[in-house]
């Protein structure tokens, strides 16, 4: 996933068909699932998506708005396992495209991996991070514009 994302390629469905499950409501955890905290009147990206199709959504808007690195630039980074969990910590580093504006902010990347015959893929996986340094990236330091 994260080699997907550094690779600076636009992410396309088939791309994503590779690394995470297909949408399936008849067996709830077997779904594709991205959770992105925030405002989205705020945060452009922020929100559930699920299914392949939203997912490509999320990191479309996502890389019109921001440039992020991964865990693989982040040498501090801590994985933590346990069964079908993996846990990422790391400090994402973060640029604002339109305005240059910059962030830092730790975060962690919860990914629940369900075993297929094919290999593993991503049943969900949910970022967990600080909204309020990447909001005033965005927002130039306008601190809750949604109630201006």
């Amino acid at each position: 996933y994260y080699q997907l994302i550094s690779s600076g390629n636009p992410i396309g469905p088939q791309d994503l068909q590779n690394i995470f499950l297909s949408l399936d409501y008849t067996i709830p955890q077997n779904m594709a699932y991205l959770g992105i905290p925030g405002d989205g009147a705020v945060i452009p990206f922020a929100g559930l998506y699920m299914g392949i199709d939203e997912i490509v959504e999320y990191h479309t808007k996502r890389s019109a708005i921001i440039s992020e690195n991964t865990p693989l630039q982040d040498f501090a980074s801590t994985n933590v396992t346990n069964g079908g969990s993996i846990s990422i910590f790391y400090q994402i580093k973060g640029t604002v495209t339109s305005t240059g504006a910059t962030y830092i902010t730790d975060a962690v990347d919860y990914f629940q991996i369900i075993p297929q015959n094919d290999g593993v893929r991503i049943a969900r996986l949910t970022r967990y991070f600080d909204t309020w340094g990447v909001t005033l990236a965005i927002t130039g330091g306008v601190k809750y514009p949604q109630y201006s």
